[in-house]
């Protein structure tokens, strides 16, 4: 008899990144992503000793960063 699973729920459309991801999309090295994700500057989610992103979380992440250099100018 097979066990039942519950379905995962969809949190979002698109997959999660890994730290390799976000390293290319900002062009950082692997470390400073690591740092950053250990000193709460990088929203992540960790899954049974892994880390992903949500690529929603990076961009904005970006773009508020864009924003506050602009109001700064």
């Amino acid at each position: 008899m097979e066990k039942f699973r519950a379905p995962v729920p969809v949190v979002d459309s698109e997959p999660l990144w890994t730290v390799a991801d976000v390293m290319a999309f900002l062009r950082v090295s692997k470390s400073w992503v690591y740092h950053r994700v250990d000193t709460g500057q990088l929203p992540a989610i960790r899954i049974v000793g892994h880390i992903r992103f949500r690529a929603a979380d990076i961009r904005k992440l970006v773009a508020d960063a864009a924003q506050r250099q602009q109001a700064a100018v």
